[in-house]
């Protein structure tokens, strides 16, 4: 570096000697000048870089949220919730190895009875008649569907509906609102030891607005994790020993993050082969979306509204449920098949199947029918085919 300055140095002085002043005023004023360019370009440079990152980052920024957009709703592409890669964050590994029940009932067909299924395993696993053979647990019911029947059921004759202005706790739980700080939800009336978290139509909007956040990658946290960082919380796994999920019947931003916070999902349907097909094509979509989900188990498929004397008929159709999502499950690499390595089938036993039952419809307009029809005759009858429900859910649970 020192001979490089010594020889320009030189060059300069020699160049000095040899010059006139006239030659010497005109090479130092072309070098003035040309210092000047060069000091000129630069801070030109400077403010055009400036310019440039200031309009073309947030064109570039748009043109990747509308390719993103494009490649969601291609037939295809990846899929909405597939759009943009991220791993599932630490918290869910909570989930492979729980000593709690998180469960989602959950079917993409509606009218299968996930709300009564849901509302009335409630009241099995809280045991509000002290039955001494099972355990009474700590239940939390969160209702996600945005017609609020589950909420209806569980706060049956109470002012639980949100007024214009505010958001239900459905809401305000998938998108972020709600701290897992004291207990959650609100106390079921008749069934102690369980509380719910209601839903109301404010949802429908919440869900579309967190959809297309998510879509054009308008939020720095996962979405799609959301309910599982609360759920997974020390606070709300110490209150609660069951937390029960009803879904709607829809893929929504509400389903997945559900799917995504549970450990098993339960999938309730009419025993008819249109109802057996949807089924099938439930267990595509669970399968298609595994990354999501590493630790959902499918805990089995439930026959709902079915007539003892048509049972001939309704047992195959049952099977045939049962079949399909083995089909749709082939080659999965998650836990979705879990049941099957314990040498169990998917479908629920018929026996253990929810049956077009008058009592428990009437029932519904004031409460949870386990509870609320009473502890007469009528009651024990429902009571007991809730309950064999029940204890095939907690066998599963414990396989």
């Amino acid at each position: 570096m020192f001979e490089i300055f010594a020889a320009i140095w030189a060059r300069l002085t020699k160049e000095i000697a040899q010059s006139s002043p006239l030659d010497l005023l005109v090479k130092i004023v072309a070098a003035l000048i040309l210092f000047a360019l060069i000091y000129m370009g630069q801070s030109f440079w400077r403010q055009a870089r400036t310019w440039l990152a200031r309009v073309l980052r947030p064109w570039w920024g748009c043109c990747k949220r509308v390719a993103r957009a494009q490649a969601a709703v291609n037939e295809h592409g990846p899929g909405l919730w597939l759009t943009i890669k991220r791993q599932p964050p630490k918290t869910v590994d909570k989930l492979q190895n729980l000593d709690k029940l998180i469960l989602t009932i959950a079917n993409l067909k509606g009218g299968v009875g996930k709300t009564t299924l849901t509302t009335n395993l409630a009241a099995f696993f809280a045991n509000p008649f002290e039955d001494q053979s099972r355990p009474s647990r700590k239940v939390l019911v969160i209702d996600l569907d945005f017609q609020g029947s589950c909420s209806s059921l569980l706060f049956a004759g109470t002012q639980w509906q949100p007024n214009d202005r505010q958001l239900s706790e459905a809401s305000a739980l998938i998108s972020g609102l709600i701290k897992p700080i004291g207990q959650l939800g609100q106390r079921v009336e008749g069934i102690n030891g369980a509380r719910g978290m209601p839903a109301f139509y404010d949802l429908a909007r919440i869900e579309n607005s967190e959809m297309v956040r998510w879509l054009i990658g308008d939020e720095s946290t996962d979405i799609r994790y959301r309910l599982a960082e609360v759920l997974l919380s020390d606070a709300v796994l110490h209150n609660f020993d069951v937390i029960l999920i009803d879904a709607p019947p829809r893929l929504t931003t509400a389903s997945v993050q559900a799917l995504c916070a549970s450990t098993h999902v339960l999938i309730p349907t009419i025993l008819d082969p249109l109802s057996a097909d949807a089924v099938g094509y439930f267990g595509r979509q669970l399968k298609a979306h595994e990354v999501l989900w590493p630790q959902l188990k499918v805990m089995g498929v439930i026959g709902t509204l079915t007539n003892s004397h048509q049972s001939t008929e309704e047992k195959p159709v049952l099977r045939g449920a049962g079949d399909q999502l083995r089909v749709a499950l082939e080659g999965t690499s998650g836990r979705l098949p879990y049941v099957m390595s314990r040498n169990t089938t998917f479908e629920f036993p018929y026996e253990c199947s929810i049956r077009k039952s008058i009592p428990v419809a009437r029932a519904a307009v004031q409460g949870v029918p386990y509870v609320s029809i009473g502890n007469n005759n009528a009651g024990r009858v429902v009571r007991a085919m809730f309950d064999k429900f029940g204890q095939e859910v907690d066998r599963r649970w414990h396989l």
